[in-house]
């Protein structure tokens, strides 16, 4: 089974088949269906997938205009080039106080009606719980991107207790379907940029880390599989990842990492999960580019297990068809 190759890989250990994952926004999985006469909803069992996510984080409504209000009354404007997540239309608190705001309550129902769904989902892939904004994306949201960093480096006390809430709404999702049958967390939390991080280790260790060990610890207790996502450089911060219980990492750009240096000095800590860039082989490259970057991720980030194969992020409309294309040949290869 597919979920036998994933949870090998997170045990460190080469199996007869490299697992992996294929994702897309939306417009370019619409042209692709077309172009390969599939539909849409089979998507995953077309391209092969060895893992599927439930996304249980709050949902929202979209309007007309293309105006996006998510349930913690954040407003993103899809209506320009990015039609999956959007742009803040304006912050929510303006200023370093909750005031009248109030945090949403966790629709736990709506979380364990969508993990109950996922038996829908083909049978024998490894099923991960979705949380794409957990804490620090989360609170960056209500007030605005450079408001929250500037808040990190002198309002410390108001960005501990608005991480303090969105934690406490995370914790109950969690915590209201690790009952149920699925494998693991996947936590989406951009800590990092392409040459380093967003924030100090300082700030990370004293505002930030002790609120994911919160979020991490019952899902280790239960027996399942942690994995973060975040793009950018974040080597500063693994070993602080490991120590409160991360199993895996998400996105791996090569183009900030030494992939033969990062599975040297983690490798038997972390299981990789991505490695083939969305940022510039999957764009711009050759199909013959394509292939050799999933040669070299599987040679290096695949040596001996411990990795999952695929792009570094959901491929985007930008990204010729051909490549999208030679990267399924070549996984299909690989596995």
């Amino acid at each position: 089974m597919k979920r036998d190759a994933v949870l090998a890989a997170f045990r460190h250990q080469k199996g007869p088949h490299l697992p992996y994952q294929v994702e897309m926004t939306r417009e370019i999985k619409t042209r692709l269906c077309s172009r390969v006469g599939v539909a849409e909803l089979d998507f995953g069992s077309w391209v092969g997938n060895y893992c599927e996510k439930v996304d249980i984080g709050e949902t929202g409504v979209l309007n007309a205009r293309g105006m996006y209000t998510d349930d913690f009354g954040v407003a993103w404007d899809r209506s320009g080039l990015d039609k999956d997540i959007g742009t803040i239309h304006n912050p929510i608190l303006g200023e370093p106080v909750l005031g009248a705001y109030k945090f949403p309550v966790a629709d736990t129902e709506r979380a364990r009606a969508l993990l109950k769904a996922e038996a829908n989902i083909p049978a024998g892939r490894a099923v991960f719980a979705k949380i794409g904004t957990t804490l620090f994306e989360r609170a960056w949201s209500l007030t605005g991107f450079e408001n929250f960093l500037m808040y990190l480096a002198v309002e410390q006390d108001f960005a501990r207790e608005v991480l303090r809430n969105v934690c406490d709404h995370r914790l109950a999702l969690v915590e209201a379907v690790l009952d149920l049958p699925f494998q693991g967390f996947y936590f989406g939390d951009d800590y990092g940029q392409q040459t380093g991080t967003l924030f100090s280790p300082e700030t990370f260790r004293t505002v930030i880390k002790d609120e994911l060990a919160r979020l991490f610890a019952p899902v280790r207790a239960a027996g399942k599989l942690v994995v973060l996502h975040s793009c950018g450089n974040i080597l500063t911060f693994l070993d602080d990842l490991v120590e409160i219980g991360l199993d895996g990492y998400q996105t791996v750009q090569p183009e900030v990492y030494d992939f033969r240096d990062l599975k040297r000095r983690y490798g038997s800590a972390l299981t990789f999960w991505g490695g083939i860039s969305t940022q510039t082989t999957l764009p711009f490259g050759s199909t013959d580019d394509v292939r050799k970057a999933v040669a070299q991720a599987a040679a290096t980030l695949g040596a001996g297990g411990g990795y999952i194969a695929g792009p570094t992020h959901r491929i985007t409309s930008d990204t010729p068809l051909q490549n999208v294309l030679a990267l399924v040949e070549a996984l299909v290869e690989q596995a």
